[in-house]
């Protein structure tokens, strides 16, 4: 068992690592899979997810099915700039995935009045929409706003928890 676990945190290392090296989207694109539990990033090689434990793999029938995924941004408290990374690179395997839209967890912020990644994150969306590289950003708040036109274009949308809670931690973005 101590075995297992020295491997788990050996991996998690790594993953934290390569997580953090702002850098090309080249080798660190292609090897890694997004968790379908937690939404984590993780070595594609793995077999288990690291932070959940959750069984992960390249299933190419899956990736087939798939029409969006939940990125999960704040699960190690990254800084703005490790963010706004994510979100680039979440962008790009998306577009490279076909999906039709992805929704990024950011968080409310502790200070009770919407935190940096929030607010940045959104900005950034926002700036990526008005230049035309994405189709709608939607704020989770505002998405109850939006609910009768989304769930036409994008029925599975429905079975989304953070769709009907107007949850102000997350962002929707519809690709283009």
């Amino acid at each position: 068992m101590a075995g297992r676990e020295g491997a788990v945190l050996s991996l998690r290392l790594r993953v934290q690592k390569v997580a953090t090296v702002a850098g090309s989207l080249g080798e660190r694109a292609l090897n890694f899979v997004v968790c379908r539990v937690c939404g984590n990033e993780t070595s594609s090689g793995t077999g288990a997810c690291p932070y959940c434990g959750a069984v992960v793999g390249a299933d190419p029938v899956a990736r087939q099915r798939e029409k969006y995924r939940t990125v999960n941004l704040k699960f190690d408290m990254p800084t703005v700039d490790e963010c706004h990374e994510r979100v680039r690179l979440a962008l790009h395997r998306a577009r490279l995935d076909g999906l039709k839209a992805v929704k990024f967890i950011h968080g409310y912020g502790s200070s009770g009045t919407g935190g940096k990644l929030r607010y940045s994150v959104r900005e950034s969306l926002d700036s990526l929409s008005r230049q035309g590289r994405l189709g709608l950003v939607e704020y989770g708040e505002d998405l109850m706003e939006q609910k009768t036109t989304l769930i036409k274009r994008l029925p599975f949308l429905k079975r989304d928890m953070d769709f009907k809670r107007m949850n102000k931690g997350v962002t929707l973005v519809i690709m283009k």
